[in-house]
């Protein structure tokens, strides 16, 4: 047996979900889940200034754009800083391979769980960096961590994550 075949058949036994795919992709189903439901919970990030985390509470609603069937608005609320609240469009490709942009690179299914992980450069702290999001979606939660490393061979530190429950 192959050490791939050993390891897909060790993966599906003890019911860890998936393994990684070669080009990995997402279809607008995937994403389905997040619709129709108001999502609170928390945004903790690191304080750059302070080096230390801080959480503040927070909402998401994700909606569809209407007549793209491969775009959402994904609106986030702080309620006990209004003024923070932002949306944004995100897009996925026509080949499901980027998603708001960045590359997707790994995608998983856990018992409960989907788990897509993306990667693109961009700017942290108004440095170059190369920025990660790992999104993680099971029918009642919702989290998406973002990881930067400011050069190659650095240390990933995790800047925020998002972690939501579904509220209705």
């Amino acid at each position: 047996m192959s050490s791939a075949v050993f390891l897909a058949t060790a993966i599906s036994l003890l019911g860890l979900g998936e393994p990684a795919q070669k080009n990995p992709s997402l279809s607008p189903a995937d994403l389905k889940p997040l619709l129709a439901k108001d999502w609170r919970g928390t945004l903790t990030y690191l304080d750059y200034t302070s080096n230390k985390p801080t959480s503040i509470e927070s909402t998401l609603s994700v909606a569809p754009v209407q007549g793209k069937p491969r775009e959402w608005t994904f609106a986030f609320g702080y309620p006990k800083e209004p003024e923070a609240k932002s949306s944004s469009i995100v897009k996925l490709s026509n080949d499901g391979r980027t998603f708001d942009g960045a590359t997707i690179r790994e995608r998983r299914h856990t018992k409960d769980a989907l788990v897509f992980v993306v990667e693109a450069e961009g700017k942290d702290d108004d440095r170059p960096a190369t920025i990660e999001r790992t999104y993680t979606l099971t029918p009642s939660n919702f989290s998406i961590q973002k990881r930067v490393r400011f050069a190659p061979n650095s240390p990933w530190i995790i800047r925020h994550t998002y972690s939501w429950d579904a509220s209705r």
